[in-house]
């Protein structure tokens, strides 16, 4: 038996969903959304006028209540992958488009923030503008550079360094090599104290895209997945604030600051549960959608062997360059690698490694599996959203036939597509 809430307005004054829940002993399944009239009574023509308006918040609860019934309720776990998960963007903009019908939907990581925009109302088109604010990676890296929180003891022990440094080879130059000593140790001891970045202007900005909403105000009901280190379990998020669930499910451990959470420590959502299938089962749905977005163990093979091709191709060019040009070429070379982040980015490749593998064990448990995968791609490429949205819509319409089989969306995209030309964000 479901209890469907559809309180009207004189009971809404002295009554709330907790309450009635309270005295029926029951919890409630779902409270349809009010309806405002002029004369504050709703007639049978007005609750159908609303039906006929796909895109209403009564129409959406009553489509879901009957999709519940059935036994069609269809979920969508979108998985970790830092900017690899920016695929899921086209994904959403080909379920948008071809009217797939989601009822349900959970993230981790990357996932998180992209389901949860969306669930919260943001449209895929919308969500590729904002993707598309990062232009560079410079945009991306204003919201680490000046978050970096410098352990205490580093400081003191660089000031020290440096004081003794200029006392040896003069002021100027000890300032100097304290300040570099300093920056090293504060980015060796970070992942001591839970992160060398602080994640406060994250948090800012995600506070700003979320715009203060919570889970109860979303669109479509939401999970957001994050992993607690300490108990090796999921801890999983369906209250509260949108933007803090994100802010824990994106917390790399070793570069971010974990977030703690009703006495948990919360780090990536990703360590444990990178493609949250079980969660959105848990959360009601009778069938699941979900997107990987990590490169199969073949495709990195093809991309290594076709990398090492290329490697030696350039070493032949500049062998037959002159040797000024040699020189320059090798300089720069080795300039690049200097400032590329390379614990970081040794952190997050072994934690990918691991996610693909709990990733694909997951998926075994969908009903569909989209993997919008490009071979090569660095974790941090934000600033090229384009080919990821690109290859989220590519993989999301070479299966829109099963897609639409699975959902039971053929039946409908027809009759739908005969609508005008509003975007439906089904449920």
């Amino acid at each position: 038996m479901k209890i469907v809430l559809n309180l009207v307005e004189s009971e809404r004054e002295r009554l709330t969903s907790a309450q009635v829940a309270e005295t029926l002993e029951r919890p409630i399944d779902l409270a349809l959304p009010h309806i405002e009239t002029p004369s504050g009574e709703v007639s049978i023509d007005e609750l159908l006028r609303l039906l006929d308006q796909r895109n209403s918040p009564y129409a959406r609860a009553v489509r879901y209540v009957a999709r519940d019934l059935g036994g069609l309720l269809v979920g969508l776990a979108l998985g970790s992958g830092a900017a690899l998960g920016l695929a899921h963007i086209g994904v959403l903009k080909v379920f948008e488009r071809e009217h797939i019908p989601i009822d349900l939907v959970s993230g981790s990581s990357i996932g998180a923030l992209v389901g949860g925009l969306w669930a919260s109302g943001v449209s895929a088109q919308e969500l590729e503008r904002m993707a598309l604010r990062f232009k560079n990676p410079w945009d991306i890296r204003r919201l680490f550079v000046f978050d970096l929180g410098l352990p205490a003891a580093s400081l003191v022990i660089g000031a020290l360094a440096g004081g003794l440094m200029g006392v040896l080879a003069g002021v100027w130059a000890g300032l100097l090599l304290g300040f570099i000593v300093c920056v090293i140790l504060a980015l060796l001891m970070g992942p001591l104290v839970g992160g060398p970045i602080q994640g406060a202007q994250l948090m800012a900005h995600l506070e700003n895209d979320f715009a203060g909403k919570t889970f109860e105000q979303t669109r479509l009901p939401l999970r957001i997945v994050a992993s607690n280190p300490m108990a090796r379990e999921e801890v999983i998020f369906a209250t509260g604030p949108i933007a803090l669930a994100v802010r824990a499910s994106v917390s790399i451990p070793g570069i971010f600051k974990p977030v703690t959470y009703q006495g948990k420590l919360c780090v990536d959502g990703g360590v444990v549960s990178p493609v949250p299938v079980a969660v959105v089962k848990q959360a009601g749905a009778h069938r699941v959608i979900a997107v990987n977005v990590f490169p199969t163990t073949p495709q990195l093979r093809t991309y290594l062997e076709q990398a090492q091709r290329q490697r030696a191709e350039w070493e032949a060019h500049v062998a037959s360059r002159p040797l000024l040009v040699r020189l320059m070429l090798r300089l720069r070379q080795e300039l690049i690698r200097s400032v590329s982040p390379l614990v970081f980015d040794v952190i997050m490749r072994a934690m990918q490694s691991m996610e693909y593998h709990i990733g694909e064990m997951a998926c075994r448990e969908a009903d569909v599996v989209l993997r919008p995968t490009i071979p090569g791609s660095h974790w941090l490429e934000f600033y090229h959203p384009e080919k990821f949205i690109q290859r989220g819509e590519e993989e999301a319409l070479r299966l829109l036939p099963v897609l639409q089989r699975a959902t039971g969306a053929l039946d409908l995209s027809t009759t739908m597509a005969q609508q005008s030309g509003t975007v439906a964000l089904t449920s």
